[in-house]
């Protein structure tokens, strides 16, 4: 969070603002996800400076801004402005790093549109907008952030939250002569036209987000606080009762020992976005476990996560487990080189008591579960 509200310009409640999004984060249901780094009365140092050593997912900005570019404070507290030109060099250099730059200031759009070169999600600010308005929507855009949306359905609810607040009485005209959007009935799209100059602008860059999505699927998990092994199961939609059964002999390790927790696209909520949340989850995943036959071989979305799955695996990121439930060509797949499970290489359905098989398998798991914890502690032991 970077604001500055320099003695030669009108005065803004940035304390405020920054009070307001720190309040709706503490109490969001992912507050651990967030650690929020303020610089008040910020300067060009200062930018430079949070940039590199705080290295954020998301830059805040808090002030005024013109034409020209962001206005920061000099060491007298006067105004200084950072040209256009000069925003476009320094989120150069983050490239690739940073998913979003909020500029909650004034006539920002012009900045915000050179820094979407370099940003996938860029916020801006068309024309004038009142000290309130600007507030409200940072409250709205981070309540939804901090329950798990995604950027552009965060910068709806700030939009929403906009129109919230406004006074019934408060009356706002068109060109078209159209005033008083509440006492008339709340419209969305309606009162989004009435206030189209004064509602923020999102510029989306959908190159830059795939280029970032590829890149942290490929990342480490960190070590959870809870201890346990994340494990993601990835299976063709055919084969639920094969991923049922597995699930259940997973319990005891998962329930009784506590080293485990296990995710399947089973567990998809229907009003979840689906294709965010299984990122989520390959990314926190430390061992993924194939449940391979032909479906899964033939299956396009299980090749993409196989893929991944792979990648990751080469990278030694995470543990990839191929289990081999059905006959299949499964050898020249490229995890065929792999440790499979069960250690024989029957099929999982061509075991005569398929319990057994079950237990063969999650034994092997086990002992890739806890050398996976031995290293966390190892490691914790060193730092």
């Amino acid at each position: 969070f970077l604001a500055a509200s320099p003695l030669d310009a009108d005065r803004l409640r940035v304390g405020t603002e920054h009070q307001a999004i720190e309040d709706v984060l503490w109490s969001a249901t992912n507050r651990e996800l967030f650690n929020m780094n303020q610089r008040m009365a910020a300067n060009t140092d200062t930018l430079q400076r949070v940039m590199m050593q705080s290295k954020p997912q998301i830059v805040h900005f808090a002030g005024h801004s013109n034409k020209q570019g962001l206005c920061l404070e000099k060491g007298d507290g006067t105004m200084q402005v950072v040209s256009t030109k000069a925003l476009d060099s320094l989120f150069e250099q983050y490239k690739e790093k940073i998913w979003c730059v909020f500029l909650n200031s004034c006539h920002s759009k012009a900045q915000a549109e050179v820094i979407s070169k370099h940003v996938p999600y860029v916020i801006g600010m068309k024309e004038e907008v009142a000290d309130n308005v600007a507030i409200n929507f940072a409250r709205g855009f981070y309540t939804a952030l901090g329950e798990n949306k995604s950027f552009s359905e965060a910068f709806e609810s700030g939009i929403t939250q906009i129109l919230l607040d406004i006074e019934p009485n408060n009356e706002s005209k068109s060109q078209e002569g159209e005033t008083d959007i509440k006492n008339r009935g709340f419209d969305m799209e309606r009162a989004k036209r009435i206030l189209s100059d004064k509602i923020p602008t999102l510029l989306i860059n959908e190159e830059l987000i795939e280029i970032i999505e590829k890149r942290e699927s490929l990342l480490p998990p960190p070590i959870p606080k809870d201890g346990k092994v994340r494990i993601f199961i990835s299976y063709a939609d055919t084969e639920q009762e094969l991923l049922q059964q597995i699930q259940m002999h997973l319990t005891p390790m998962r329930l009784f020992t506590k080293k485990i927790d296990v995710w399947s696209e089973f567990a998809l909520k229907a009003s979840a976005n689906r294709k965010m949340e299984i990122t989520k989850q390959m990314n926190d995943a430390h061992i993924f476990l194939l449940l391979v036959s032909p479906n899964y071989l033939f299956a396009e979305y299980t090749l993409d996560q196989m893929e991944i799955a792979v990648e990751r695996h080469k990278q030694n990121k995470i543990r990839l487990i191929p289990i081999i439930v059905r006959n299949s060509n499964w050898q020249v797949a490229p995890f065929g080189g792999l440790q499979q499970l069960p250690f024989n290489n029957t099929p999982i359905v061509q075991w005569s008591d398929r319990d057994q098989a079950w237990t063969t398998v999650v034994k092997g798991i086990e002992e890739v579960v806890d050398d996976i914890r031995k290293g966390w502690e190892s490691s914790r032991s060193v730092s």
